[in-house]
């Protein structure tokens, strides 16, 4: 009969008023609401102001209405079948307003399949709600998704907590495996681009390496000062791993660590023998945040100098700086065509970038404390970033405009990220859990096309990853080779990216004109 919307966590207990005009609940969103119920007083004596359906009306109208949203969903599946998109858009849309529908999770799924699959592109955020709630016994400080959405990793726990790496199934909210080994907190966590393998960086001054399927650890990486490594701190100073990361293509690692001293270094390792490749230094103050480019030929970094740098893989050198933030750079990230570049800092803001230029092309303000982490989405049209206020936010990248606040965690939040898919995002706190936001899209359906110049830095980035290593193992030379697997992998990226509308073969044709040309 009515809906009172507005909480954004589990409503714990609601209660009526003695006369019935006034509803009160209560929500582990931390807060109580007083909701008007715009009903007739109660009248003793008199017809109740809620009239109540015959039990057995009800149960026929309840499967009626589940018959209906079966039928919807059969005719929507059938229209993608037969590559109608836009109308199976409309019949899933249909759903969603039938009682109780807004939030199904079947039609939910057929609606993140026609923005991978089908041509579907986002144009707006239509709703968004929290999800799940991952409860932990300690503070988060790292969140990531596997390359499938399927799972979660989370790094926290305090400065004398070992054993805080822990892999989560995130559609049952449980915890699956536990990667044992650090002996201080784990301030950083990733996936390889497989998902077999996770890379952790911890205050116990070791990155490590572990295999998914068994949790044991494959490498402790040498640098660190661990039972297995050599120390390399100067003396009376302990280093302290930041952040970690894997190159696109799974064969290198990368980390920053801080010392109190001038050697707030840089380092990259090949995964596979654990050996250091080489040293990106130049930082005055430790590296908070390091990414690489999508193409694996740059390495991203964000330090406590105020400065975002970027440094190039084959000759470590420094190749751009941007200096625009006027406090620490917590959060660094490259959007999925590499051509922007995200950071969140000390000084409130998100700044957007232009990778090769180095123009500040946008400024993000809405956090009223500093932004701790941030993240572009599949398709680089939106930007999410995680802040010490409380707040995770999403914002329009080409604007800068707000599109979302999420509320409900109760302290900072260290760590967001985007599920591969889009439909997701998820943020870790110091309140000691982990939060699922569900992202109910807009969609649009451009008509099939062979070629859209907007797709081009993604087969470039495609190109680039199938080009031959050089001796050296850094650069890359000679031409492009690749599967019919791997174009099926591209096919199925250019939906994340919002370009599922190209036709496979105009793509095809695409990718071999522009390898031909390739030097």
């Amino acid at each position: 009969m009515r809906r009172f919307e507005g909480h954004t966590d589990y409503v714990n207990s609601v209660a009526f008023s003695p006369d019935g005009r006034y509803a009160l609940s209560g929500s582990d969103d931390v807060t109580v609401r007083l909701w008007e119920v715009k009903y007739p007083p109660f009248c003793p004596g008199g017809a109740h102001p809620f009239p109540l359906l015959n039990r057995a009306h009800a149960v026929e109208q309840l499967a009626a209405e589940r018959g209906r949203l079966a039928e919807l969903l059969r005719e929507a599946q059938a229209e993608m079948a037969r590559r109608a998109f836009r109308q199976a858009y409309c019949l899933l849309r249909q759903a969603q307003e039938l009682p109780d529908c807004v939030r199904d999770q079947q039609t939910l799924s057929l609606l993140t399949q026609l923005g991978q699959i089908g041509p579907g592109r986002r144009v707006g955020l239509r709703n968004a709600w929290l999800a799940r709630r991952f409860e932990m016994h300690t503070n988060i400080k790292s969140i990531a998704f596997s390359p499938d959405g399927r799972y979660i990793l989370t790094g926290g726990g305090w400065w004398t907590e070992g054993d805080k790496v822990l892999l989560w199934d995130a559609a049952a909210g449980q915890e699956v495996r536990r990667l044992e080994g650090h002996t201080h907190s784990a301030n950083s966590v990733a996936f390889s681009p497989d998902g077999r393998y996770a890379l952790s960086g911890s205050d116990d001054n070791t990155v490590r390496l572990w295999e998914i399927a068994t949790a044991q650890q494959v490498h402790c990486f040498k640098g660190y000062s661990c039972p297995d490594c050599v120390a390399i701190a100067p003396e009376g100073h302990s280093p302290f791993v930041r952040s970690v990361a894997f190159s696109p293509d799974g064969r290198y690692a990368i980390a920053a660590y801080a010392v109190l001293s001038d050697d707030n270094l840089i380092r990259l390792w090949e995964v596979k023998s654990g050996r250091e490749i080489c040293r990106f230094k130049g930082h005055t103050r430790y590296v908070d945040s390091v990414a690489f480019s999508p193409d694996g030929r740059y390495v991203l970094s964000g330090s406590a100098d105020d400065t975002v740098r970027l440094w190039e893989v084959a000759t470590g050198r420094e190749v751009r700086r941007f200096e625009r933030h006027t406090s620490f750079v917590l959060s660094v990230a490259f959007s999925p065509d590499g051509r922007y570049i995200l950071s969140g800092s000390d000084d409130k803001t998100v700044r957007l970038w232009d990778a090769a230029t180095g123009r500040e092309v946008g400024r993000f303000k809405g956090h009223t404390s500093n932004v701790r982490s941030v993240a572009f989405s599949p398709d680089g049209r939106y930007a999410l970033s995680g802040s010490a206020d409380g707040t995770v936010r999403l914002w329009d990248a080409a604007t800068g405009r707000e599109v979302r606040c999420f509320e409900g965690h109760t302290d900072d939040v260290n760590s967001v990220a985007f599920s591969p898919d889009g439909r997701y995002a998820l943020s870790g706190s110091w309140d000691k859990t982990v939060r699922l936001w569900e992202l109910d899209w807009e969609l649009e359906f451009p008509d099939p096309a062979d070629w859209d110049e907007g797709a081009r830095p993604y087969l470039d980035i495609f190109l680039t990853l199938h080009t031959p290593y050089a001796p050296d193992s850094l650069s890359r030379v000679g031409k492009p080779q690749w599967t019919e697997e791997d174009f099926q992998k591209l096919l199925q990226e250019l939906g994340y990216r919002g370009y599922g509308w190209l036709r496979p073969e105009g793509v095809r044709r695409e990718l071999e004109k522009m390898a031909k040309e390739r030097k």
